[in-house]
C-alpha cells in the first residue's frame, strides 16, 4: 500500500500476478467493497509528469551541464543529443527479481528495455532500471536525437515492440546551432519572432507579440540566442544603441565633467555630441573619430550650455553597430579650501551612457548618515532622484517613495520636453529614511533614463562640500538569480533588497565568501514595495571579499544593489559606492580600465553558478597609447572561479600610470560570469564601470 485516503488507495501489483482478468475488492473492518476486474498487461508504461496528470511536459532532468538536475522546462530546456533522466511506472518485471510490497534494495535493471520515441526518432535508451528506495518507480536514461529544432516535442515510452505506449508528454528542446526538424504542426509562427505559435503557448508568451514583456528584445532572440527570461522584462541582455545618453551637472560648485568614449570595436567610429540643457534644447556639438580599441575623452564642462548650476544630458551618436561605443561621464569634485576631507577630490563616480529603459524603473533611497563620526550625524544626505525623458515627444509619469514597509510616503506627477531632465528631491522627506523609489511613465513604450544620486555633505550648513557622492542605478525587477560584489576591507558592506512588485515576494539571499563558502542563507518575505537591508560585514567578517545572489520567486519583482563605505580610523566617511545586482549573462564580456590621477583599477569577476568556470581575460591597451611605443596587449590570461566565488586581477600590475585601455573577458560557458572595473585614489574615490 502506498497510499490511503477517504476517497483513494495507491497500491502496487504483486510481480507475481498472472497476466489478465484480476479480481480487486478492499476491506475495512471486516466491511468488504464491490470486486472491480481490471485486466493486467505485462506492461503498462505511463509516465510521471510536472502537472502530476501524466501530461503535459514531462518530467525530465537534465543530466550535465549548468542545469544538472533541473527539470527540463521552457525556462530550462535540453539541447538535441543531450541525455535526461525519466521517470516512469508500469515498466514490468526486473531482474533480479524482488519480493513484492518491498522497496527496491538497489537499481535494478527491467526484463524489457523500453522504447522512447520523441517526435516519432527513436532515443537512444542507455539504461531502464526499478530506483533504489522506491516501490514501482523506474528511472531512464535517454539520449534524445542529435537532429531536432528548438520547440516543443512530443515524447512517449513504449514496450512490447510499441503495442503499449504510454500517454503523449512533451519534451522543451532548444536547439542552439539552429536547423533541425520542427516538431509536427508547429511551423506557424504569427508574430514571426522565431518561436513558434504552439511552443509560444506552452512558453507563456504572446503567439502575436514578438516582444511579450517588452524590454525591447523580441521573444526570440531572448530563449533561442540570450538564454534570459522573455516573460521577465528584467532579465535581458541590453546592447548600447547608435544614439546613447548620460548626464551632466554644473551644480554643487566646481565639477569636472569627462565624458570618456571607449572604441569597442575593429572599425573606426565617427561620433558626435550633442549637450542638451535642462529643457531639452541644444546647446552644442561636437564631432571626432576614435580608432579602434581606443578612447578619447571629452571635457563637457567645456562646451557651451555648461553654465553655472545647470545640468542636462550629453549624447553620443556614432556609425558603429550594437555594443560599438562604451563609456561614461565621470564626475570629478577637486577638495575645496578649508574642506574637512583630505586629498586631492571630495568625490568622483561614474554614470555609464544607457540607451534609456521602457515601462517602470525602480531604484532605492536612502537619507541616513553614513559616517560612524558623531560630529558628522548632522550632516545632510542629500538623494536628488534624475528622470531624463529620451524621446523626442513631450510626456511624463508618476514617480512614487515607498518607505521601508513599502508604505507610500510621497510622489510627484513629472511632465517632460523631449530631451528635458529632471532632478526631485528624495531627501525632502527627512533625515534617516529609506526605501524604494518607483518611476511610472505614463507611455509604456517611451525610454527614460532614471538615477538616484546620493550626496554626502560634510558640514550641516549645505555649504557646497561633501565626504562623497554616489549614484544609484535605476533597474528593472527581476525573477532571475542576481549578484553582486562586496568588499569589507576597512568598510561596511550592505545588500539593499528591493520588492518592485505590488505582491508580497519571498526572496532568498545568500552570502559567499570569496572562495564560494556560503557563509549565510537569509530568507525574506517583503510586502508590496518593502526593502530590507543586510549588513555582509557582519557576516563575512573584516577586510574580505565576497558575493551575494539574490533570487526572488516571483518574475519582475526583486531588485538589489551592493554598497561599500569605506571610513577612516576616527569613522568619517572617505568615499562610497553602490553596484546594482545583475543577471550574469554574455559570452564576451567587454570594459574599460584607466591609471590616470593614480587611480588604481581593479577588475572584479565574479560566478554565481553553482560549478567551477573558467574564463580568458585580455587586457588591451588604448591605440592611442600604445602608438606613443608602449606595447598594446597586456595580459592574454586564464582563470578559474570556483562555485559562487569572486576573484580581482589587478590592472596597474600589467600598465603603468596615465594609461586606458580595454578589459575583455570571454566565459568557457556562456551566461555564467559578470564582473567590474574598479577605479580607485585610495581613500578619495571609487569608480565603478560595468564590464558588458
Amino acid at each position: 500500500m502506498l497510499y490511503v485516503s477517504p476517497g483513494q488507495v495507491n497500491f502496487q501489483i504483486p510481480f507475481e500476478t498472472a497476466t489478465g482478468t484480476i479480481s480487486v475488492s478492499l476491506s475495512r473492518s471486516g466491511v468488504k467493497s464491490n470486486t472491480a476486474t481490471p485486466v493486467v498487461f505485462p506492461n503498462a508504461p505511463a509516465l510521471f509528469s510536472q502537472n502530476e496528470a501524466g501530461t503535459g511536459l514531462v518530467a525530465a532532468r537534465h543530466v550535465s551541464g549548468a542545469a544538472i538536475n533541473k527539470y527540463v522546462t521552457t525556462e530550462f530546456p535540453v539541447e538535441p543529443g543531450a541525455t535526461i533522466r525519466l521517470y516512469a511506472t508500469g515498466l514490468g518485471n526486473v531482474t533480479p527479481n524482488i519480493q513484492s510490497g518491498t522497496v527496491s534494495p538497489a537499481q535494478i535493471d527491467t526484463v524489457l528495455r523500453p522504447l522512447v520515441t520523441i517526435s516519432n526518432k527513436v532515443a537512444n535508451v542507455q539504461s531502464a532500471k526499478l530506483i533504489a528506495g522506491s516501490v514501482g518507480v523506474y528511472e531512464i536514461l535517454v539520449d534524445v536525437p542529435a537532429n531536432l529544432a528548438t520547440g516543443i516535442h512530443s515524447l512517449l515510452v513504449c514496450q512490447n515492440n510499441a503495442n503499449v505506449c504510454s500517454k503523449d508528454t512533451a519534451l522543451a528542446v532548444k536547439n542552439t546551432t539552429g536547423g533541425g526538424e520542427v516538431p509536427t504542426g508547429q511551423g506557424t509562427d504569427t508574430d514571426g519572432d522565431g518561436i513558434s505559435d504552439v511552443f509560444e503557448q506552452l512558453l507563456g508568451t504572446d503567439p502575436k507579440s514578438s516582444d511579450t514583456d517588452h524590454d525591447g528584445i523580441s521573444d526570440g532572440q531572448e530563449f533561442n540566442i540570450d538564454g534570459t527570461d522573455p516573460l521577465d522584462h528584467g532579465s535581458a541582455a541590453i546592447q548600447l544603441g547608435s544614439n546613447v545618453c548620460t548626464e551632466f551637472n554644473s551644480f554643487l560648485g566646481p565639477v569636472w565633467n569627462v565624458f570618456e568614449h571607449v572604441n569597442l570595436s575593429s572599425q573606426q567610429l565617427s561620433v558626435q555630441n550633442t549637450v542638451f540643457n535642462i529643457a531639452g534644447v541644444v546647446q552644442d556639438t561636437k564631432a571626432f573619430t576614435i580608432r579602434p580599441g581606443s578612447q578619447v575623452d571629452v571635457l563637457v564642462h567645456d562646451l557651451r550650455g555648461f553654465g553655472k548650476d545647470t545640468y542636462g544630458i550629453v549624447c553620443a551618436a556614432h556609425n558603429g553597430g550594437p555594443g560599438a561605443l562604451d563609456g561614461s561621464i565621470v564626475y570629478y569634485r577637486p577638495t575645496v579650501a578649508g574642506a574637512k576631507k583630505a586629498g586631492d577630490f571630495q568625490f568622483a563616480f561614474s554614470l555609464p551612457i544607457a540607451n534609456g529603459k521602457a515601462g517602470r524603473q525602480y531604484l532605492s533611497f536612502n537619507t541616513f548618515q553614513p559616517s560612524n563620526r558623531a560630529s558628522d550625524q548632522g550632516n545632510l544626505a542629500a538623494n536628488w532622484i534624475q528622470i531624463t525623458n529620451r524621446s523626442l515627444t513631450k510626456t511624463g509619469g508618476q514617480l512614487f517613495f515607498y518607505g521601508q514597509d513599502g508604505q507610500t510616503i510621497g510622489s510627484d506627477s513629472v511632465t517632460l520636453n523631449g530631451g528635458e531632465r529632471r532632478d526631485i528631491s528624495g531627501h525632502r522627506f527627512g533625515r534617516s529614511k529609506v526605501g524604494l523609489v518607483e518611476w511610472v511613465p505614463n507611455d509604456s513604450t517611451t525610454t527614460f533614463l532614471v538615477r538616484n544620486i546620493r550626496y554626502m555633505y560634510d558640514n550641516p550648513n549645505l555649504a557646497n562640500s561633501f565626504a562623497t557622492a554616489y549614484p544609484v542605478e535605476g533597474v528593472v525587477g527581476s525573477g532571475r538569480l542576481l549578484s553582486v560584489p562586496l568588499d569589507t576591507t576597512e568598510s561596511s558592506a550592505i545588500v539593499e533588497v528591493l520588492n518592485t512588485s505590488n505582491a508580497q515576494v519571498n526572496v532568498t539571499v545568500k552570502i559567499y565568501s570569496a572562495s564560494g563558502i556560503e557563509k549565510q542563507s537569509i530568507p525574506l518575505t517583503l510586502g508590496a514595495h518593502a526593502s530590507r537591508h543586510i549588513i555582509a560585514d557582519q557576516i563575512l567578517g573584516a577586510r574580505q571579499l565576497g558575493l551575494a545572489t539574490v533570487i526572488g520567486d516571483k518574475r519582475e519583482a526583486v531588485a538589489a544593489y551592493g554598497l561599500e563605505y569605506r571610513r577612516a580610523a576616527d569613522g568619517a566617511l572617505l568615499y562610497a559606492y553602490a553596484l546594482p545586482a545583475r543577471e550574469a549573462l554574455g559570452s564576451v564580456l567587454r570594459g574599460s580600465y584607466n591609471t590616470f590621477l593614480r587611480q588604481l583599477s581593479t577588475l572584479v569577476l565574479m560566478n554565481p553558478t553553482n560549478t567551477t568556470q573558467t574564463a580568458s581575460i585580455g587586457l588591451v591597451r588604448s591605440e592611442s597609447v600604445a602608438s606613443q611605443g608602449r606595447p598594446g596587449t597586456l595580459l592574454l590570461d586564464e582563470v578559474s572561479l570556483p562555485p559562487h566565488g569572486v576573484k580581482t586581477v589587478s590592472v596597474n600590475d600589467f600598465d603603468t600610470s596615465d594609461s586606458y585601455g580595454v578589459v575583455t573577458v570571454q566565459p568557457q560557458i556562456k551566461n555564467t560570469i559578470l564582473g567590474w572595473v574598479l577605479r580607485q585614489k585610495e581613500g578619495e574615490f571609487v569608480v565603478s564601470s560595468p564590464v558588458r
